[in-house]
C-alpha cells in the first residue's frame, strides 16, 4: 500500500481463482512481459521466446535496457545456459520483442507479467507499472530466489 491505497488490486491470487481466463487463451494470444533485470529475468528472456511466447522485457535499473538492446543488436538473441538436470537443458536462445526501461512501452499490451524480483523491489516497480496495467492482467510474483530448489 502507498498512501493508504493498494498498489494494484489483487496483485497475487492462487492459480485456481476463476478469473484467470488467461489459462484458456491460445499461446498466440498470450503476451508476456518480464519485469526485472536479474539472473532469473535474463533466463526467462531466453526461455519464454524460445517456447513461442510473445515476450517483452521491462528493466528499470539504470541503463540496463539500453545495454541489453545494444547486445541484442550485435548478437541477435539472449542466451540461457541451463544445467543438465533442467528441462530444457543446455543452450537456449530467445529474442524478446522489445526491451524497455519505460513501463508504458511494454506493460499495456501484456496480459501476463512475470516479476522475478527481490521482495524489496516490488513497491517501486508496482508504483511504476500501475497506470499501465490493463484489467484482467495476470501478475506472477516470485519474491526470493526463483530458480532455487
Amino acid at each position: 500500500m502507498t498512501n493508504g491505497e493498494p498498489l494494484l488490486t489483487a496483485v497475487c491470487r492462487p492459480f485456481s481463482y476463476p478469473s484467470l481466463s488467461i489459462m484458456s487463451k491460445a499461446l498466440s494470444d498470450i503476451q508476456v512481459c518480464i519485469v526485472g533485470g536479474g539472473h532469473a529475468s535474463h533466463a526467462m528472456a531466453a526461455l519464454l521466446p524460445s517456447k513461442g511466447l510473445k515476450t517483452n522485457w521491462l528493466t528499470t535499473f539504470k541503463d540496463e535496457a539500453d545495454r541489453i538492446n545494444v547486445a541484442l543488436k550485435e548478437q541477435g538473441y539472449i542466451l540461457g545456459n541451463f544445467a543438465a538436470h533442467n528441462h530444457p537443458s543446455g543452450e537456449v536462445k530467445g529474442l524478446p520483442i522489445k526491451v524497455a526501461k519505460d513501463p508504458k512501452e511494454v506493460i499495456p499490451q501484456s496480459n501476463v507479467l512475470v516479476m522475478p524480483l527481490p521482495a524489496f523491489a516490488y513497491n517501486d516497480i508496482l508504483d511504476a507499472i500501475k497506470p499501465h496495467v490493463q484489467p484482467g492482467t495476470v501478475i506472477l510474483c516470485t519474491p526470493g530466489q526463483v530458480f532455487s530448489f
